[in-house]
């Protein structure tokens, strides 16, 4: 259910125990009841609410905007891009955080 919700909800707003979302396009069958369910069998005194508002961009599409701005960041840096001049076939897998 994680990755489901971090590709297909969009965070609205939490208020009075009501936990706004809005769903993106091919969400799959189900996810609400899911997540009702699951803060109900984890004693969270939470309900899930559907909403016509956008909301935030999905967890998945959060993560694909820093990775493309650090990206960005990234070859911009001249010290990386004399690495890049010395090794001409690599490129950059994954960025983390130290």
């Amino acid at each position: 259910m994680a990755r489901e919700v971090e590709d297909y909800v969009r965070f609205v707003k939490f208020t009075e125990g009501k936990l706004y979302i809005n769903l993106e396009t091919g969400y799959p069958k189900g996810i609400m009841k899911n997540l009702n369910s699951f803060f109900e069998e984890n004693n969270f005194k939470i309900e899930v609410v559907g909403s016509d508002e956008k909301g935030q961009d999905t967890l998945t599409t959060q993560k694909q905007n820093l990775l493309k701005t650090q990206m960005e960041e990234l070859s911009k840096n001249p010290v990386f891009r004399e690495i890049l001049n010395c090794f001409p076939d690599s490129v950059v897998a994954n960025i983390e955080d130290l």
